[in-house]
């Protein structure tokens, strides 16, 4: 990782136990890790066992990846080299990491793309199998394991062991975990899937203030397990910037999710949200919980600097007004439309699409040139628009409007690809989304 050791046991062992720590109350299942490093920053020879001053804290980051359920599959970015031919404390780091925890070291090869897809193979399918050790020490120490299977010409690929837990170990775990649902929901390191969420985030900006926003649409199920979805939901939102992963908004609400009988299936409860950010990206993360069962999305959203930029817009919002079920708010000064999560639309309604562009402050108003197009599953055109925005269109405010409604009727039954472009000059900015038509 191309650092000088620091903290406890170095930035490679802090960074692979921050990875064991975040994943390690992540949902059940065998977990992948793709470890690219020539040496990992440990030397395993004979000389040097005693040397090291990370090397004790090595024992628990092990521990803490099998805890977590994760497999690591080393791969050594060196390439062939002589060294390769006998013993090599490098490849014996490579390999200690793979088979303390089950995966598999790529080394001595100058293509080691071509055993990617062995890595995805054997995390497709896999058997896990539990048991009770006879020793009920909590010492820490390393126990060995060995799997064998009856039928020849099968390979295994397990843990060399495991390490037994210690009570310092187990207090610690069991008192840093958020308390309620909807909190450990958003504190995890992937997304919670007990409770399925939508989520379209639309990062805006608003001219002559110093801060833009996101505006958060949140689909929430009518109905899980073929009951439906009712009562007080608490809903929860948080922006974190990416240098320092520090806080910048948040929103807390609890809605009552009433379902709509006259839904279409599969169709959601939408409530909306606005977090009020500076410039710059950022992770947005979006948890709700019913009682104590709770989802979480994720997702990057980039607030654009609308002064300083020359051209900049929106997010791209797709529309349909009709199904939306919450209260828009303040929601309605700073965008003109309502976003929804629906990305199914019915062949017999029509395709809002929304993106507000903006011109920066330090030259003269001018045209902006819009196209639009829509593209099928086998890339084909089914529909294009375009538009030009004069200067007058922006005003003042440096912000237009582009708005288009498309009839799904037009476009058929499929899947689609829309895609805008906005042109100012030599500068272009593009937008996606992709929908259905039922």
């Amino acid at each position: 990782m191309g650092c000088a050791f620091r903290g406890r046991g170095g930035c490679v062992l802090d960074s692979l136990s921050h990875v064991a720590e975040a994943l390690v109350d992540a949902p059940p299942g065998r977990k992948t890790l793709v470890f690219i490093s020539p040496t990992g920053g440990f030397d395993f020879s004979p000389e040097h066992l005693s040397q090291p001053r990370n090397m004790p804290y090595l024992a628990e980051l092990f521990s803490d990846l099998q805890r977590a359920n994760i497999n690591v599959y080393p791969i050594d970015p060196a390439g062939l080299t002589i060294a390769d031919g006998i013993w090599s404390p490098r490849i014996d780091v490579l390999r200690r990491f793979a088979d303390n925890t089950g995966g598999r070291a790529i080394f001595a090869t100058n293509t080691p793309d071509q055993d990617v897809p062995q890595i995805f193979l054997e995390n497709s399918s896999f058997y896990m199998l539990g048991f009770r050790s006879n020793d009920p020490k909590t010492d820490g120490s390393f126990r060995n394991i060995e799997v064998k299977v009856a039928r020849p010409g099968l390979e295994v690929r397990t843990r060399s062991g495991y390490y037994a837990s210690k009570p310092s170990k187990l207090a610690k775990t069991a008192g840093s975990r958020a308390t309620t649902p909807v909190d450990v929901a958003l504190a995890g390191a992937v997304p919670a899937h007990d409770l399925p969420l939508r989520l379209s985030a639309i990062p805006i900006g608003i001219p002559g203030q110093q801060k833009g926003a996101v505006l958060l649409a949140l689909g929430l199920p009518n109905e899980k397990d073929g009951r439906p979805v009712q009562g007080p939901m608490t809903i929860l939102a948080r922006a974190f910037d990416y240098r320092n992963w520090d806080e910048h908004a948040s929103d807390r609400r609890t809605v009552t999710v009433t379902p709509r009988s006259d839904a279409a299936p599969g169709r959601n409860y939408e409530t909306l949200a606005r977090l009020d950010l500076p410039p710059g990206r950022y992770e947005v993360r979006v948890a709700a919980a019913a009682g104590a069962t709770a989802g979480s999305v994720f997702t990057d959203v980039e607030v654009p600097n609308i002064d300083r930029t020359p051209l900049s817009g929106s997010g791209l919002v797709l529309s349909r007004s009709a199904d939306m079920t919450a209260e828009r708010g303040d929601l309605a000064r700073v965008l003109p439309v309502v976003p929804t999560t629906t990305r199914a639309f019915a062949a017999r309604e029509p395709v809002q699409i929304f993106l507000q562009l903006y011109e920066g402050r330090s030259a003269k108003p001018e045209a902006v040139h819009v196209d639009a197009r829509i593209v099928d599953a086998a890339d084909k055109v089914a529909f294009q628009d375009a538009a030009v925005l004069d200067p007058a269109r922006f005003g003042q405010r440096r912000t237009a409007d582009y708005q288009l409604t498309v009839p799904a009727s037009t476009l058929g039954p499929g899947e689609y690809l829309l895609k805008v472009d906005a042109t100012l000059g030599d500068d272009t900015l593009h937008r996606d989304a992709r929908f259905t038509v039922k």
